[in-house]
């Protein structure tokens, strides 16, 4: 089958669209990419990526805009929708079906999905009305826009199985699929960290609700912690001036995601946090799952998604809301440093047996011929 998979970041990158294609393609099927590059203003512009070994097209449009820019957003992805549906019609004979990710393409990408009669798998990476800051007298009409797409489309991917109860599904389960967060390596990652500092490691879009600025500050106050911080987004600046200021904080800028887990592979802890909201309740973060795969104690907040992991087999540390908790939870862990060799052992085992990419490759891999 020829499949476009219609996203609204830069693809460069980004893991689970890459990991997405990569396994389509090996499937046999055609893999394409259609992408937002928020820099800069330019029209439709072709690059092909590397992922995991396979080239994969991407065409990305170029309207200017910011990440975690809220409401300055409103008319950059307008008209992101407005090209989105240009290049699907002017494009129409290159797809037999659009995979389209979350409501800033969805709602384009169904339009177009009906009106050429093509497949539409929806693929629900943050469920719109609780992930983003909208005036409460639109959410409900939000809501029902994405109940439109989810029961419109011929299969729903979700992240956890938690998500079910989120976007309270009530259609046929065989057309909804649940496809983890989970990294995929296709070599080995060699752990470099031979530094007398412990080691902390975040890596993601730098906005607010992800304790960045906490941890910074309270690495700043310490000197018994390194903080390597890598990424892109409003906070950038911010990252980058603390980075210049603090001996033992650095700034690694947008780094492609084998650098990522090679920079998460020399931690000694990692963070997969977020600040509790009712979207973070059912949240599947990519630091949990490479966190998981690399055997690396992660420090989660509670009722954030999976942090019930973390607790069950004691591999890590759930925190509450503030800085405070925050700090005691690195403290806590780094007492507990002989027990580090287990707490891995016991993630990559879990990784293995519950979230392995392997296992997330069959169903996605199966959606597609079910459609």
């Amino acid at each position: 089958m020829r499949i476009v998979i219609v996203r609204s970041t830069d693809i460069a990158p980004d893991p689970r669209v890459e990991k997405e294609a990569y396994s389509l393609k090996k499937a046999g099927h055609d893999v394409q990419v259609l992408g937002w590059d928020r820099e800069e203003n330019h029209g439709f512009e072709f690059m092909n990526i590397n992922a995991y070994g396979q080239m994969i097209k991407v065409t990305r449009v170029g309207i200017k805009s910011i990440y975690g820019g809220k409401m300055k957003n409103v008319f950059p992805l307008l008209k992101y929708q407005i090209n989105i549906c240009k290049w699907l019609w002017d494009n129409k004979d290159t797809y037999d079906a659009i995979h389209a990710c979350d409501l800033n393409t969805g709602l384009a990408s169904i339009i177009m999905a009906k009106l050429l009669k093509k497949k539409l798998v929806y693929d629900i990476f943050d469920y719109y009305p609780e992930a983003y800051d909208i005036p409460e007298k639109l959410k409900k009409i939000v809501a029902w826009i994405e109940d439109r797409v989810i029961y419109g489309a011929n299969a729903v991917i979700i992240c956890t199985e938690q998500r079910i109860e989120q976007i309270k599904y009530h259609g046929d389960m065989q057309k909804l699929y649940i496809v983890h967060n989970s990294p995929i390596v296709k070599n080995e990652v060699e752990e470099k960290n031979d530094g007398d500092k412990i080691k902390i490691v975040y890596v993601g879009i730098l906005q607010r609700n992800r304790y960045i600025e906490e941890l910074m500050d309270i690495v700043s106050k310490r000197k018994d912690i390194q903080l390597d911080i890598a990424g892109f987004g409003i906070l950038e600046s911010q990252v980058k001036k603390m980075a210049d200021e603090n001996e033992n904080i650095f700034f690694h800028g947008k780094i492609n995601y084998e650098k990522t887990l090679q920079l998460e592979s020399n931690a000694d802890i990692m963070t997969a946090l977020y600040k509790y909201n009712k979207e973070h309740h059912y949240a599947a973060p990519n630091k949990f799952y490479e966190a998981l795969m690399l055997g690396k104690p992660v420090i989660m907040e509670k009722n954030t998604g999976v942090d019930e992991w973390i607790s069950k087999y004691d591999v890590g540390c759930v925190i509450g809301v503030n800085a405070v908790d925050l700090n005691s939870a690195i403290d806590y862990l780094i007492n507990r440093k002989n027990e580090w060799i287990r707490m891995s052992n016991d993630l990559k085992k879990l990784y293995v047996e519950k979230f392995s990419w392997n296992i997330m490759e069959k169903r996605l891999v199966g959606l597609y011929r079910n459609i």
